[in-house]
């Protein structure tokens, strides 16, 4: 029986990432009114799109007093906030389209920055954590790879791929190589590369006992160079080591022009090694425009026909942690049940009592099955078909009581064993 995995935000949450009522928390504190005005009216004096695209002011106070009515909201979620800025976009002239399309980059740059920020927090917990996801092996068969679908942005599967040296493939077998700036041509970060339309499941390695991962809606480590894909190519031997290069391609690679950086929302401007302008775009998919939600997949939505062409395969989808909040998700899982009667769906839940309208016509013969647990328990029952104890978890179960603090404790506890190696050399 051939099995594979998709992964919601729950999957990462027992490692330090945020669910989304978390993320929306973190991004609303982080963008209080009173900062994002002023913010504000310096987007409305920019010159985004060059002197003959001016932006228009007053789509720009009217996105401000469309935040402002959802940060009010008490159950408001950050994307619904994305998606209103897109349904407005397009309803309205060009011009306002722009204007809109320039604040929704502005936030998607903010998003991309909190995850960055939060992955390398949780970078510093890894260590402790990590053990409580090693079982992820033994879903991996003996005799072919296994596929995980992530809707996750977070790098914790690569990280844990890394540590426990599980061969990893991401469908991208070429390499290409950028300066850090036009002004450090010697110095260069690699990465993985792959023409995007030619993504599909033959370009992924079938390396015996690997995992072929695919982050659906983008991640941190992910970029659009023109039409390849590239990922920043990782160091098998040390998870946070990773997390530092993937921090670097943000924060150290540059295009420099009279000593100034350029910058753009959405994207890294960098140099080739000839000292051309280059673009590494953003891959974080987000709002409510992820994808169409047809059951046909667009021309350029080569992920979702990668899905789309795996399904047929698969005898057994486990899905951990995933609020079946996408359609565009829900509608290809639907799908491949109606075609394929033995398939299985197997939901990793702790708060999933309902079955999911999608699957609610196939709730028989046990072809939807729920385990109401959170991921590391669910891990250790496949391994050890018994629950653990109070004892083999106790550092899992104090961090669950204490996260903020657990979280900040190892942070300052990281902190001071750098200060302890520095004073050493």
């Amino acid at each position: 029986m051939k099995k594979a995995l998709l992964l919601g935000a729950g999957f990462s949450y027992d490692i330090g990432m945020p669910l989304a009522k978390d993320f929306t928390k973190i991004f609303f504190e982080e963008l209080r009114p009173e900062k994002l005005k002023s913010v504000f009216e310096r987007l409305k004096n920019n010159e985004p799109y060059g002197k003959e695209h001016p932006i228009d002011r007053e789509t720009i106070d009217i996105l401000y007093d469309l935040y402002l009515e959802y940060y009010h909201q008490p159950n408001a979620n950050y994307e619904e906030f994305l998606k209103a800025i897109q349904t407005y976009t397009k309803k309205h002239s060009r011009e306002e389209q722009r204007s809109c399309d320039y604040v929704f980059g502005f936030f998607h740059s903010i998003i991309t920055d909190i995850f960055l920020s939060h992955q390398a927090r949780v970078s510093l917990l890894f260590n402790s954590l990590k053990s409580f996801y090693r079982d992820i092996q033994n879903l991996i068969p003996e005799d072919d790879s296994l596929w995980v679908f992530s809707l996750n942005h977070d790098l914790i599967v690569e990280m844990l791929c890394m540590e426990y040296k599980i061969p990893l493939s991401f469908g991208c077998n070429d390499y290409i190589e950028f300066p850090i700036s036009n002004k450090q041509i010697n110095e260069k970060i690699k990465f993985k590369s792959c023409k995007i339309k030619n993504l599909n499941k033959k370009s992924f390695s079938q390396n015996v006992g690997g995992i072929n991962l695919v982050k659906i809606h983008g991640a941190l480590n992910e970029f659009r160079q023109d039409e390849n894909l590239i990922v920043v190519d990782y160091n098998l031997k040390e998870p946070c080591g990773y997390i530092r290069k993937v921090n670097d391609v943000y924060k150290t690679m540059n295009y420099f022009i009279n000593n100034q950086p350029c910058k753009a929302l959405g994207e890294i401007i960098v140099s080739d090694f000839a000292g051309e302008m280059q673009f590494l775009r953003y891959s974080i998919l987000t709002g409510g425009k992820k994808y169409s939600e047809t059951i046909k997949t667009k021309k350029d939505e080569y992920k979702l026909n990668l899905f789309d062409e795996v399904l047929p395969d698969i005898d057994e989808l486990f899905i951990i942690g995933y609020s079946f909040a996408d359609k565009h998700i829900n509608n290809r899982i639907q799908k491949i049940m109606y075609q394929k009667e033995n398939m299985k769906i197997h939901i990793v839940d702790p708060f999933c009592y309902e079955t999911p309208e999608c699957l609610s016509p196939f709730d028989y013969d046990l072809r939807v099955r729920k385990s109401f647990c959170q991921t590391p328990e669910w891990l250790y029952f496949v391994k050890n078909a018994t629950w653990p104890n109070e004892e083999e978890f106790k550092t899992l179960f104090d961090f669950r009581k204490n996260r903020e603090l657990y979280l900040n404790k190892m942070i300052d506890a990281a902190i001071e064993t750098a200060k302890q190696i520095i004073r050493k050399k």
